[in-house]
This record gives C-alpha cells, sequence and structure tokens, in this order.
C-alpha cells in the first residue's frame, strides 16, 4: 500500500503497508467502518481466491489482515457496497472464461461473513477496472 502524501515531486510514493499477496487486477471497495478490502486477482504464479483487509491505525500506519475468501479465485472483478452495507461482487475471470458471477457478501462481524448467492440481477452487469 502506498501513498502520494509528499509535497516533493520526487519523494511521492511512500510504503505505508506490506500486503501477504502481491496482486495485479484485484478489485477494492471501502468498507462501511473505513477499512478498505482488497479480493482476488492475479498473484505471482495463480489467480487469488485469498483477501486482505487494511485498516489505518494511525496517521502512519496500517494493520493488514486476512479477510474472508471469495468464493472462487478471481481477478478483473468489481465490488460495490449496497445500502445494507453488504458487498456485492459481479463479474471477473478465472483463468478459462469471464464468469458470470453475482454474489453477495454479509458481514456476520468485523471479521467474516458468509457469501450467498441469492442476488439476482435482472441484466448483465459492466465492471469499469
Amino acid at each position: 500500500l502506498c501513498s502520494d502524501t509528499n509535497p516533493d515531486p520526487t519523494k511521492r510514493w511512500k510504503i505505508l503497508a506490506t500486503m501477504g499477496a502481491s496482486r495485479a487486477f484485484a478489485a477494492s471497495v471501502v468498507l462501511p467502518d473505513g477499512r478498505l478490502w482488497i479480493t482476488g486477482g492475479l498473484g505471482d504464479d495463480a489467480i487469488l481466491k485469498t483477501t486482505e483487509i487494511l485498516e489505518q491505525t494511525t496517521n502512519v500506519n496500517w494493520k493488514v489482515s486476512r479477510g474472508p475468501d471469495l468464493p472462487k479465485p478471481l481477478f478483473g472483478h468489481c465490488l460495490e457496497i449496497l445500502r445494507n452495507g453488504n458487498v456485492m461482487l459481479v463479474g471477473g475471470f478465472d483463468g478459462k472464461d469471464q464468469e458470470d458471477v453475482s454474489v453477495e457478501f454479509e458481514w456476520t462481524d468485523k471479521d467474516s461473513g458468509k457469501w450467498s448467492t441469492t442476488l439476482r440481477l435482472v441484466s448483465r452487469v459492466a465492471c469499469v477496472l
């Protein structure tokens, strides 16, 4: 996790936290409590199912912890906070084909929850990366 807070353009990026996995084409969403949830993506040698939660503990310190796994390994997917506070996951790729994923995550406490496939979309949703 990096930040662009330095006014000196030659020293703009500062490492704030080290995540457990390298990720490209991951999806992230700011949770209602202010934590950042980063999910899936392309890892060093695999498509990731794992997630990480980043929580700012002070102005300069961040805590990184393991989050709930995705229902399947995905990259290029989208996340959105719903009005009820749950998180909707849509689309993505599994390495073979585009996935028609539409699931909802309900937090049962601060660090865990469950995925539900009861979410039904009337039409396909486009997500912009």
